[in-house]
């Protein structure tokens, strides 16, 4: 049976998309991969190329809160700002779901013209997927 997995962030438009989509590309055989938002913000196109860079597509992604998921059917809740770790904690968990929180700041709007931004996206992509890859090689929590 395949480990459930819930990435949660502020507006689900950028890191915990990325880190679903890059869990399910690279560990969908074992591991299955949502995501959603304290609130659900608008696609993010900067997100959505870098992710194309990596041959990962997130355009047809849609923003989802958190309210409206049914949190019973997750084994692990991990979420990627102290907003998103409040809400989870707030949040009634069956005691069997582990929860983690990962810090990765908030880039949106960092970066003074296109190129610069692309550069700050690739830099956040790099950082979830190593934690994504550190997770699931045991050498993150």
């Amino acid at each position: 049976m395949k480990t459930s997995i819930l990435y949660v962030c502020n507006l689900n438009a950028v890191r915990s998309v990325l880190a679903e989509y890059i869990t399910n590309k690279h560990y969908g055989e074992t591991v299955s991969a949502q995501s959603c938002g304290v609130i659900a913000g608008p696609p993010d196109g900067y997100a959505a190329s870098i992710g194309l860079e990596h041959q990962i597509d997130i355009t047809e992604h849609e923003s989802r809160y958190l309210s409206d998921v049914d949190i019973s059917q997750f084994d692990e809740i991990i979420s990627f700002s102290l907003d998103a770790f409040q809400e989870v904690e707030r949040l009634d968990l069956p005691s069997a779901v582990k929860i983690a929180h990962w810090e990765v700041r908030d880039f949106a709007g960092i970066g003074h013209n296109r190129d610069e931004r692309l550069e700050v996206y690739r830099g956040l992509f790099d950082e979830i997927a190593t934690l994504i890859n550190g997770h699931f090689n045991g050498e993150n929590g």
